[in-house]
């Protein structure tokens, strides 16, 4: 099956609310993915870069690091400095019954773009309108 998230600036905002209820400093990152060749590249973003083999997936990741004030940090910013939390520890994030803004099909089906009939909503905004959560936190990643 294939989750379809039909209210995606929703799904942000509910993303955004677990996550900071769950931790007192994060970094949040959501870019969609950039496919390389490795035979013709070696300058890749991890997190955000797959082999041309999964091109079709199409994908948008979100990622997120926990961070706290590093103590140690020496400098005219020092006490506004932040290190990563290194931790592969599971995370499971609380956010909420999501039926109103998801619905699932089969993979066949949404490899062959046969989408239910309800509107999907995506977050970009239109010309002149304030930014939505989703291009503030784009546009923070690739900064």
């Amino acid at each position: 099956m294939a989750v379809v998230i039909s209210e995606f600036n929703e799904f942000i905002k509910r993303y955004g609310k677990a996550f900071f209820a769950h931790y007192e400093h994060i970094y949040s990152m959501m870019d969609r993915e950039e496919f390389y060749d490795y035979e013709e590249t070696k300058a890749i973003n991890p997190l955000f870069s797959k082999t041309v083999a999964y091109r079709y997936q199409k994908e948008l990741r979100l990622v997120f690091a926990e961070v706290e004030p590093d103590r140690f940090a020496l400098g005219k910013h020092a006490d506004e400095a932040m290190r990563l939390v290194q931790s592969l520890a599971r995370v499971k994030l609380q956010i909420g019954d999501i039926r109103e803004i998801v619905y699932a099909i089969p993979i066949e089906d949404f490899l062959k773009l046969k989408l239910e009939d309800r509107p999907l909503h995506f977050p970009m905004r239109e010309s002149g309108q304030e930014l939505s959560d989703f291009d503030q936190i784009v546009e923070f990643t690739r900064e």
